[in-house]
């Protein structure tokens, strides 16, 4: 689990680097800002949720599995 985390993490930063490019293109007030609002509040919420789990080592579902 800690592996798929770890790609989980620098996949959404890979995403984070994007959507701040694109926030230099995006004029505020547009619907296309709204939507990058958005975006930006579900990826560092992901973000945030993945940090965690990996930070308690969280082993997923199968209790067997080792630490």
């Amino acid at each position: 689990m800690r592996h798929l985390f770890r790609v989980i993490f620098g996949v959404e930063m890979v995403f984070l680097v994007l959507l701040a490019i694109a926030f230099t293109a995006v004029e505020p007030g547009t619907g296309a800002y709204v939507v990058s609002v958005l975006s930006l509040g579900i990826i560092l919420m992901t973000l945030l949720i993945v940090s965690v789990l990996l930070y308690v080592d969280w082993r997923g579902l199968d209790p067997r599995e080792p630490r």
